[in-house]
Parts: structure tokens; C-alpha cells; sequence
């Protein structure tokens, strides 16, 4: 072969725990990244192989995982009708009613001083 040969080799690793946000957070969690690379050239031609090897397999959505956790505990509706959904809406109307009734109670409007 006339011209230069070149053999280049490159091999990388990573590993950690992170948090990333997409639409909802993530918690990677013993994750580990491998790439290796192997690339024969010269000046007419060129031959590569990569491989990228990844694990994340102790991943978390932890906004499903909060849900689930949170319908464990408190259940959005059980069959008796009670549930967080109920006592959210229930809490919420009569908070409208408290204040409704202490508008009606004001002795005159209120006004803005200047």
C-alpha cells in the first residue's frame, strides 16, 4: 500500500447518578456509559466500528413514581366516595362559600383611597 495508514482506537467511560427534566424529572440513578471506537484510514479509504453501550436501568420518573406513591396512600376516589378528590373539592367549594359570605357581610364596598 502506498500512503499513509493510520489506526486510531478510542475507548471511554462514564458513570454516575444525575437528575434530568424533560415533560416530567427523572432520577438516573448507578447509570454507566461505554463507547469505544476503532477507525483504520489512509489516504483513499477508511473503515470504522463504534459501539456505544448504556445502562440505565435504576431510572425513575419521579413524577409517576409521586402519583403512585401519593394513590397508595390517600386513593382519588375509593368506592364509599371518599378519597383526596373529594375532600380537595369539598375544601375548595366551602373556601368559596367562607368568602362569599364574608363579602355579603362588608357594610359598604370597598373603595380605593387616593
Amino acid at each position: 500500500m502506498k500512503g499513509n495508514l493510520e489506526l486510531i482506537g478510542v475507548y471511554r467511560y462514564a458513570s454516575g447518578s444525575s437528575l434530568g427534566q424533560s415533560f416530567t424529572k427523572f432520577a438516573y440513578r448507578n447509570f454507566y456509559q461505554g463507547l469505544s471506537k476503532l477507525e483504520l484510514k489512509a489516504d483513499n479509504f477508511f473503515v470504522r466500528q463504534s459501539i456505544n453501550i448504556t445502562n440505565i436501568e435504576d431510572t425513575y420518573d419521579v413524577g409517576a413514581l409521586g402519583a403512585y406513591v401519593n394513590e397508595y396512600f390517600n386513593p382519588s376516589q375509593r368506592p364509599d366516595g371518599s378519597g383526596w378528590f373529594t375532600d380537595y373539592a369539598s375544601a375548595y367549594l366551602g373556601a368559596i362559600l367562607e368568602f362569599q359570605q364574608l363579602l355579603m357581610l362588608q357594610p359598604e364596598p370597598m373603595q380605593t383611597v387616593l
